[in-house]
């Protein structure tokens, strides 16, 4: 999710949705030479809640339980001062799982984030109302917001991208099941 700053601190909010209940771990490192180095950091460096625990070559956090929606959620914290470059990590499932983003490690950029802020800024703009509803979505240099708000009796549905990709937008009317 979106990072927020803290006292000097970026804060990420890292999600696993619909695996379970078994012990899964994020299994991460920190880059400070360039955002794809993989390094152990040190506490003042960076640091999750809950903590984690040194692993040959990284760092492991165990996500706690999944909550009534079976989402589980890890509290990734920067220091800004530290310099760092970018964290990239894999999800753990014990003993032998190791999901990742196709044939990559999960990369943040810290490069990036500037440019991911100025995005949400233009869509908390766009989006007006108070009572829009706003999901913003961010994978491999594509980031997507949709804004839905009641217009009257209808919904209103904006798309805003960001990315110097070519895409193609694919959409159609749900069903009860929610497909297409």
């Amino acid at each position: 999710s979106e990072p927020n700053d803290e006292g000097g601190w970026m804060v990420f909010e890292i999600t696993a949705t619909g695996f379970g209940s078994g012990d899964m771990f994020l299994h991460w490192g920190v880059g400070k030479q360039s955002a794809e180095e993989w390094i152990v950091p040190v506490e003042i460096q960076a640091r999750t809640q809950p903590a984690a625990t040194r692993v040959p070559g990284a760092l492991q956090t165990a996500f706690p339980a999944p909550d009534g929606q079976n989402v589980r959620k890890v509290r990734l914290e920067i220091n800004t001062d530290a310099n760092l470059k970018g964290c990239q990590f894999v999800l753990h499932k014990k003993p032998n799982e190791w999901l990742k983003n196709g044939a990559t490690n999960f990369l943040i950029d810290f490069s990036k984030v500037a440019e991911s802020r100025s995005f949400r800024n233009l869509v908390a703009a766009a989006s007006g109302e108070a009572s829009a509803k706003v999901s913003c979505y961010s994978s491999s240099g594509v980031e997507v917001a949709i804004i839905a708000a009641a217009k009257g009796g209808s919904c209103e549905v904006q798309a805003i991208v960001r990315t110097e990709r070519d895409l193609v937008l694919q959409y159609g009317p749900a069903g009860k099941d929610h497909r297409w």
